[in-house]
């Protein structure tokens, strides 16, 4: 609990908090860390919110967010939609699939199944 304390004293000189108001990243690491270590021995978000002087909410946000460390950007490649060729698909009633017609091939095997 001491550490929640020291946590709280720390948040309270950064003045009045407000919505969207800033908290320094080496000091959102640190409750982080010690929300995630009171959560293994049960205690609750809220709670640990009060021991810390940041809303649940905020504290529950951080948490959804990897460890800064972990966060890397990743290389992606970025390629056009495959196109669809115009192929129907025809399903029977009894689940028999025939995929890969074009209109008069469909037309032929609707009237051939009737």
């Amino acid at each position: 609990m001491e550490h929640g304390a020291r946590l709280r004293r720390r948040v309270a000189t950064l003045g009045p908090r407000g919505r969207g108001s800033r908290i320094p990243n080496d000091l959102r690491d640190e409750i982080s860390a010690y929300a995630r270590e009171r959560q293994r021995s049960g205690a609750g978000l809220r709670q640990i919110g009060r021991e810390v002087g940041i809303t649940y909410e905020t504290i529950r946000n951080w948490l959804r967010l990897p460890d800064r460390g972990e966060r890397a950007l990743v290389r992606v490649a970025i390629v056009p939609d495959v196109a669809m060729h115009d192929a129907i698909v025809v399903v029977s009633p009894r689940g028999y699939r025939v995929a890969g017609l074009d209109v008069a091939g469909a037309a032929a095997l609707l009237r051939m199944i009737g």
